[in-house]
């Protein structure tokens, strides 16, 4: 895989690469099982909703480990044997879960800019391929299911990643233009989400307050 070529600040460790969350599972698993996890993984789908569902245990050939009662084994009783992976498996919620810190004061603030990027920057970026707007979480922050040839776009810390196949770029969040230029190629959508409830995008140069802990 091609990556960017060191670790991003504020980045969960690993996080910046290009990613097939389930495909890293499988390989943990060791051929014993098939895996589910809760991140969007390639490939693309085509069908009406153009999203994978990445718990359901269905059309696996192999006993599936799961994040939810519906697959055979769940992560957290498979890691009753094999403790040494716990850390792996709490970094993406799937087990061996960890009680959340207090959060910072800068939450707020870095909430409202994420939401901001979300809604003009990343959610577009999806929408134009198929019509589809909606994010959901990924290692170290929140991104798109794969859309179009395969294309992610995440955030993980105070970096955007931009993903295609086995590709991945990274750049800090700097501006709403600044974004788009790096994910869109172009400029913030700023006309898609009026009908909705969302913040308004501001100032486009401004810089995106965003905080690495908060993040």
């Amino acid at each position: 895989m091609t990556t960017t070529p060191s670790q991003p600040v504020g980045a969960t460790p690993g996080a910046h690469l290009a990613r097939d969350p389930r495909t890293e599972a499988r390989r943990l698993l060791a051929g014993r099982f098939d895996a589910r996890v809760l991140e969007p993984s390639p490939p693309a789908l085509t069908d009406d909703w153009f999203a994978d569902d990445p718990t359901d245990p269905t059309g696996a050939g192999l006993p599936v480990v799961g994040p939810t009662s519906a697959a055979d084994l769940t992560w957290d009783r498979w890691l009753g044997d094999y403790p040494e992976q716990s850390e792996w498996a709490a970094k993406r919620w799937l087990g061996a879960w960890r009680h959340l810190p207090r959060p910072p004061v800068t939450l707020a603030e870095t909430r409202l800019a994420l939401h901001r990027l979300g809604v003009y920057v990343l959610s577009p970026a999806r929408r134009r391929a198929n019509g589809k707007i909606a994010l959901r979480w990924t290692l170290g922050g929140i991104g798109t299911p794969f859309f179009g040839s395969d294309e992610q776009v995440r955030v993980v810390g105070t970096q955007i990643i931009r993903q295609v196949a086995d590709t991945a770029s990274a750049a800090p969040i700097t501006s709403l233009n600044d974004a788009a230029s790096f994910v869109l190629d172009g400029a913030p959508d700023l006309t898609w989400a009026a009908e909705f409830d969302v913040p308004p995008a501001g100032d486009l140069d401004a810089p995106l307050a965003v905080d690495p802990d908060a993040s």
